[in-house]
C-alpha cells in the first residue's frame, strides 16, 4: 500500500523489549517527510513545464532555421536554363534572372596562350641547357615579366619542373607532348583572354635560340591607318569637401577648364564650381583641396603612424609603473592630404592604462579605436593621417613604440596655389546652453583643438563639468586674435552663434561630453587662377587642362632590345606615319625587321598590321601579339566575341564564362555559332520552398497546440493514494497540456499567428491601395490560398494549409485556384512575398528614387517624404518618417539619408528640382514574409543572461530577451527557489531524524537497565520465596 501524504497518524506505541526501532523510526520519517514529498512534486511539476517550453523553443529554432535559409532568394527559387545549341552556349541563373529568352551569336570563344617548341628530345632526360653556366629564361605573362635561372646541364623534365614551381611563375604551365620522333614541350597560360598574352623571349636553352630565328607580330584587332591619333592623360581630380568627405572627378586631358567645371558640377551634383567671367579664376565653393593625377596610377595614401602597446596583459598596465598622477604631454603631427601639417597636443596622467592612452591618441587624431594584433602577439594602433607622435620631454613610455609608416602620393596638388578660405559657424542650442558639458564624476580636462586656415593649431581648454554657455565664452576669451574675426549672433531659432572667420574646424580631441549643446559648420571657398589649372589664363576657361602629350609607340626586337618612335601631337599623327618611322628605321632594317599593313578586301585604309622579328609593339591605337616564330608553334590568347539579343555591338569577354551582361544569368561559351537561351522559374522548386515554409511553422504550431490543448482520451494520473496509478502531480492528473491557459504561451501563439497571416510591414494590398499600381498583388497567405484550417475534425486543424475544408465548397475551389494561378502564373510575385523583391525599396511618385537601405538597421514599412524647393533649385530641407534627413555631398546635391527612427539608413534620390513644397509621397520598404517570421522568432528567442544584475546596462540587455526565454528562465528560477527549500528540509529531517537516533538509543538503554533490575527483583524474589 502506498504511503500517504495527508490526513490523520496513527500508532501503537512503544512495545515490549525486542521492539524493531530502525522499523518504527522509518515510519515516523515517512510521517515527517509529507511536506518534503509535497515539494518534489511541486517541483516535479514545474520542471515538466519547463521542459515543456523547452520542446516548445527547440521547435521555435528549428523553425527558425529553415526560414533562414529559405529568405535567401537563391535558395527559395530556383531558375531553370535551356538552349537550344548546347554545343555553342549553356548557362545558368540566379533568382535575380528574369523568365526571358536571349539570343547569342558566338563569333570567337576565349583561348589561353599556347606556345609549343618545335625542337624535338629524344627523351626527357635530354639536356636542355647545354651551355657551361646558367640561362635566364624569360618570359612575360599577362603584363608581368619573369626571368627564371636555369643551371648548367638542366634536362628537359627538371626544367619543366624548376619552371612549374617557381614561385615567381605568374601563371603558366610547361608540359611535354610525346610524338613518333621523341618528345616536345610546350607552355600554356592559364588563363584565357588578350590580356594574358604570353611572349617567350630568345635565349641560350635548347629550342629557343635567337640565331637565324625569324617571327611575325599581328595586330589582334583592325586598325585604321588614317585614323587622327591623339593621346591625352585621363585625370582623376581629388575634391575634398569642407565636411571632410571626398569625391573623384574623371576627365580627359584634352578637355577644356571650362569642361571641367560642367564635369565637376555634373558628377557632384552640386553647383560648387565656376568661373569669374573676368579673369577666367576657378573658383570652388565648399572644396577645402584640390588635387589631379593620372588616373592609372594609385590613389594617394595617408601617412600612418602604428603605436605598439604590448600583449592583451601589457593593455592594461600603467603607461609609467608606480605612477604619481603627474601629466605626460605629447605633440602629435598630424597630416590629412589637405596641404598642411598641424600639431596636436594630448595631456594623460602617468597612471592612465595603455589602453587609455591609445584611446585618446584616437580621439585627438580622428581615427577609430580599433586595434590590430601584429604575428607576434603585440596589440597597435594605426594613426591614418599622423605623422609623429614626440613626448614633450624624454622618451615614450616603456613598453610604447612608434613606427612611421609613410604614405604614397601621384598626385598633384593645387592646395598651395590656391586663395582658401574658412569660416566656421558655432551654433550653441538654447536650451542647452546652462547644461554641463559632462555628467562624469570627477570632472575631467576637455581640449577643443581649432585650427586656423594656414594650419595652425591652437587649444581651448575648458572643465568637464562647465556648462555650454561657458565653454561658448571661453573660444571667445581663449580664441588668438590674429588672422581671426569673431562675430556673435543669433540664428532664426534663437540660438546663440559664433561666426569665425579664418578657422577650418573644431575638434574635441580629449575628454567626453555627454550633454553636447553645439554643432560646427565649416564653409570652404578654394579661387585657383586659370593658368594653375589650365594651359591658358583665358577668361571663358577655354584653355586645355594640359598640353597635348607626345604620342610613343615602343617596339621590342627579338633581342629584348628596346626601340622608341615619338610623335608630337599636332594633330597630324596616324598609324600610317608610325609604319613608315619603322619601316625607315636603318638600325631595324638590319635586323630584318619590316612592318607590313594589309587592307581589308574592300581595300581602304582598314586592315591589319604584320611587323616580322618583334616581341611587341605598343602604343596608341595598337594591341597584337606573336603569331609565329621559327622555333615555336603558337597559338595566341584571345577574348570571347559574340552579340546579344541582336544588338549591333560586339561585347568581349576574356573568359568563356560571361556573368555580367544579363542581369542573374551565367552563360558559358562552348563553341561558335548561335543558340537561344530560356530562363524559367522551377515550378517544382518554388512550391517545394512554400510547403518547406508550410511545414515549419506548422511543426511549431502542433508542437504549442500539444502542450495546450485539452485532450478528453489522454491518460491521466490519479490522485488516491489507494490506486495503482496515484502520483503527487497536479499536472499529470488533468487531461489539459501542460502548458494549458498558461498565458506567455498563448500571447506567443497569438501573435506568431497573427505574424503568418498578417502583411508584413511595407506590403499594401491593392483592394486598400488608392492607385492599383501603388499595391502589392500578394501582401498576405490568405491572397494565395493558405490559411488556417478552423476543423476541429480534420487532422490539420490549427494549421496552415493550401485550400482547407470549408463549410461553402465555392470557397475551397477559389482558393485551390488562387494557389494555382500564383504559382504557375504569378511566380515573381510570389517570391517577392515571401523574400522581398530584389530591389527592396521603391515609391509612390516619381519625383524622387529609392536609392538604399540597411537590411537590419532600417525597418520594412511605409515612409512619408516631403521636402523643399527654393526658386535656384536647391534643396533645402527633406524629411523622411518624420525625421530631417542628411545629404551626403559625396554622393551628390541630391541624395538624401534618414539617420533616426525606423527609417534610419533609408536614403532616396530626389528628381524633381521644382521650386517649392513637396508633400504627399512616399517610400516603401520590403524584406518578405520569411524575414518578417525569422526576425519575431529571433527577438523571441533572444537570450542574454546578465544575472541578477539591476544597474542601468543589466536591464537594458535585459528588455532585449524574447518572452519564451523569460518565461522558461522564470520556471528555472522557481524550481531553484524549490530546491532551495526542499535542501532546507532535508536539512532538517536529518537533525530531526539524528535527534530520534538518540532518543531511541537512549530509551534503549533505559529499558535495557530497566530489565536488568527487573531481573534481579526477580532472583531477589525467588530466593525470598525458596527460603
Amino acid at each position: 500500500m502506498a504511503t500517504s501524504i495527508s490526513g490523520s497518524i496513527y500508532y501503537t506505541g512503544l512495545s515490549n523489549m525486542g521492539t524493531d526501532w530502525t522499523e518504527t523510526l522509518e515510519k515516523l520519517k515517512e510521517i515527517e517527510s509529507i511536506q518534503l514529498n509535497r515539494l518534489q512534486a511541486w517541483q516535479d511539476d514545474w520542471n515538466l513545464r519547463y521542459q515543456a517550453f523547452g520542446k516548445i523553443i527547440e521547435a521555435a529554432q528549428t523553425a527558425k532555421n529553415e526560414i533562414s535559409t529559405l529568405k535567401n532568394r537563391d535558395n527559395f527559387v530556383s531558375k531553370l536554363v535551356t538552349s537550344s545549341q548546347e554545343s555553342v552556349i549553356t548557362g545558368t541563373a540566379t533568382s535575380t534572372a528574369q523568365d526571358v529568352q536571349h539570343t547569342i551569336n558566338v563569333k570567337q570563344m576565349a583561348s589561353n596562350s599556347v606556345w609549343a617548341n618545335k625542337h624535338v628530345f629524344s627523351s626527357k632526360n635530354d639536356i636542355i641547357n647545354a651551355t657551361d653556366q646558367a640561362v635566364d629564361f624569360k618570359f612575360t605573362y599577362a603584363g608581368k615579366t619573369v626571368s627564371i635561372s636555369v643551371p648548367a646541364n638542366t634536362t628537359l623534365d627538371s626544367f619543366i619542373s624548376l619552371v612549374n614551381n617557381s614561385t615567381e611563375n605568374p601563371g603558366i604551365t610547361l608540359s611535354t607532348v610525346k610524338t613518333a620522333n621523341g618528345y616536345l614541350f610546350q607552355v600554356a597560360g592559364k588563363d584565357t583572354g588578350l590580356e594574358n598574352n604570353l611572349v617567350i623571349y630568345n635565349c641560350d636553352l635548347v629550342g629557343m635560340s635567337a640565331a637565324g630565328t625569324n617571327s611575325s607580330w599581328e595586330t589582334s584587332k583592325t586598325i585604321d591607318t588614317s585614323e587622327i591619333l591623339h593621346n591625352p592623360t585621363q585625370f582623376s581630380y581629388e575634391l575634398v569637401y569642407d565636411n571632410g568627405t571626398t569625391k573623384s572627378i574623371t576627365i580627359s586631358g584634352d578637355s577644356t577648364l571650362d569642361d571641367l567645371v560642367k564635369a565637376i558640377n555634373a558628377q557632384t551634383g552640386r553647383n560648387i564650381a565656376s568661373l569669374d567671367p573676368t579673369t577666367g579664376a576657378l573658383k570652388l565653393d565648399g572644396v577645402q583641396s584640390f588635387k589631379r593625377r593620372d588616373s592609372s596610377t594609385k590613389a594617394d595614401t595617408l601617412d600612418t603612424l602604428k603605436v605598439y602597446a604590448g600583449t592583451q596583459e601589457d593593455m592594461s598596465k600603467p603607461l609609467v609603473e608606480n605612477g604619481t598622477g603627474a601629466d605626460l604631454t605629447f605633440d602629435i603631427l598630424v597630416d590629412k592630404g589637405l596641404g598642411y601639417q598641424s600639431t596636436v597636443s594630448i595631456t594623460v596622467k602617468d597612471t592612465a592604462t595603455r589602453e587609455e592612452f591609445l584611446a585618446t591618441l584616437a580621439q585627438a587624431t580622428g581615427n577609430t579605436t580599433n586595434m590590430s594584433m601584429d604575428k607576434d602577439g603585440s596589440w597597435y594602433l594605426s594613426l591614418s593621417g599622423v605623422v609623429s607622435i614626440t613626448p614633450r620631454s624624454g622618451d615614450l613610455p616603456d613598453g610604447i613604440s612608434a613606427v612611421e609608416v609613410a604614405g604614397t602620393s601621384a598626385s598633384s596638388s593645387y592646395n598651395g596655389d590656391a586663395k582658401t578660405t574658412f569660416n566656421t559657424t558655432l551654433t550653441f542650442t538654447d536650451d542647452k546652453l546652462d547644461k554641463a558639458l559632462s555628467d562624469k564624476t570627477p570632472p575631467t580636462e576637455l581640449v577643443y583643438t581649432f585650427t586656423k586656415s594656414n594650419g595652425d593649431a591652437f587649444q581651448v581648454r575648458i572643465s568637464s563639468d562647465a556648462t555650454n554657455r561657458d565653454l561658448l565664452d571661453a573660444i571667445k576669451s581663449q580664441m588668438p586674435g590674429e588672422g581671426i574675426n569673431i562675430t556673435e549672433g543669433t540664428d532664426a531659432s534663437g540660438n546663440a552663434t559664433l561666426a569665425l572667420e579664418g578657422i577650418r574646424g573644431m575638434t574635441l580631441t580629449q575628454g567626453y561630453v555627454s550633454n553636447q549643446g553645439y554643432s560646427a559648420t565649416v564653409k570652404a571657398e578654394m579661387v585657383l587662377d586659370a593658368d594653375k589649372v589650365s594651359q591658358s589664363a583665358a577668361p571663358d576657361g577655354s584653355g586645355l587642362l594640359e598640353a597635348p602629350p607626345d604620342i610613343t609607340y615602343t617596339l621590342v626586337d627579338n633581342d629584348g632590345q628596346e626601340h622608341t618612335f615619338s610623335f608630337a601631337d599636332d594633330g597630324t599623327v596616324t598609324l600610317q606615319q608610325v609604319i613608315d618611322a619603322i619601316n625607315a628605321d636603318a638600325d631595324l632594317q638590319s635586323k630584318g625587321i619590316t612592318a607590313t599593313f594589309t587592307a581589308d578586301p574592300a581595300g581602304g585604309t582598314t586592315g591589319s598590321l604584320a611587323v616580322s622579328n618583334i616581341i611587341s609593339l605598343s602604343g596608341k591605337g595598337l594591341s597584337g601579339q606573336i603569331t609565329d616564330s621559327d622555333n615555336w608553334n603558337i597559338k595566341q590568347s584571345a577574348n570571347a566575341i559574340y552579340t546579344v539579343d541582336n544588338w549591333p555591338m560586339e561585347l568581349e569577354s576574356a573568359s568563356n564564362s560571361v556573368t555580367d551582361v544579363i542581369e542573374g544569368v551565367t552563360f558559358n561559351i562552348q563553341g561558335v555559332g548561335e543558340a537561344t537561351i530560356n530562363v524559367n522559374t522551377d515550378v517544382d522548386a518554388l512550391q517545394e520552398s512554400v510547403q518547406s515554409f508550410l511545414d515549419a511553422v506548422n511543426s511549431l504550431l502542433v508542437t504549442i497546440q500539444t502542450f495546450t490543448a485539452y485532450d478528453e482520451n489522454a491518460e491521466t494520473t490519479s490522485t488516491d493514494p489507494e490506486d495503482d496509478n496515484y502520483s503527487m502531480s497536479q499536472l499529470t492528473a488533468q487531461k489539459g497540456g501542460l502548458l494549458q491557459g498558461n498565458y506567455g504561451v498563448q500571447l506567443f501563439n497569438s501573435r506568431f499567428k497573427s505574424v503568418l497571416s498578417g502583411t508584413p510591414a511595407g506590403y499594401q494590398s491593392r483592394a486598400s491601395a488608392t492607385d492599383l499600381l501603388s499595391g502589392d498583388l500578394l501582401s498576405n497567405l490568405a491572397n494565395m490560398g493558405i490559411k488556417t484550417d478552423t476543423d476541429q475534425n480534420s487532422d490539420t486543424y490549427g494549421m496552415l494549409v493550401v485550400a482547407p475544408q470549408s463549410t461553402l465548397g465555392s470557397l475551397q475551389e477559389l482558393d485551390q485556384e488562387n494557389y494555382n494561378t500564383m504559382l504557375t502564373e504569378n511566380m515573381e510575385a510570389v517570391v517577392d512575398f515571401f523574400c522581398g523583391p530584389s530591389s527592396p525599396g521603391t515609391t509612390s511618385t516619381n519625383e524622387f528614387r529609392y536609392a538604399s537601405s540597411i537590411q537590419g538597421i532600417t525597418q520594412a514599412g511605409i515612409y512619408d517624404v516631403s521636402y523643399e524647393v527654393d526658386s535656384a533649385g536647391n534643396i533645402l530641407e527633406v524629411y523622411i518618417n518624420g525625421s530631417k534627413a542628411s545629404n551626403d555631398p559625396s554622393m551628390g546635391s541630391n541624395y538624401f539619408t534618414c539617420g533616426e527612427g525606423d527609417a534610419r539608413g533609408l536614403a532616396i534620390i530626389i528628381d524633381d528640382l521644382t521650386p517649392g513644397k513637396h508633400e504627399g509621397g512616399q517610400v516603401r520598404v520590403k524584406y518578405g514574409l520569411l524575414d518578417t517570421v525569422d526576425n519575431f522568432l529571433k527577438a523571441e528567442l533572444t537570450w542574454q543572461s546578465t544575472g541578477t544584475g539591476v544597474d542601468e546596462d543589466s536591464l537594458a540587455i535585459k528588455s532585449q530577451n524574447g518572452a519564451l526565454m523569460i518565461l522558461q528562465d522564470n520556471y528555472k528560477t522557481i524550481m531553484e527557489n524549490i530546491q532551495d527549500k526542499i535542501d532546507k528540509e532535508q536539512t532538517r529531517i536529518s537533525t530531526w531524524e539524528a535527534r530520534q537516533k538518540a532518543s531511541f538509543a537512549r530509551l534503549e538503554t533505559l529499558l535495557a537497565s530497566y530489565n536488568k533490575t527487573q531481573s534481579y527483583l526477580e532472583s531477589q524474589i525467588s530466593s525470598m520465596s525458596s527460603s
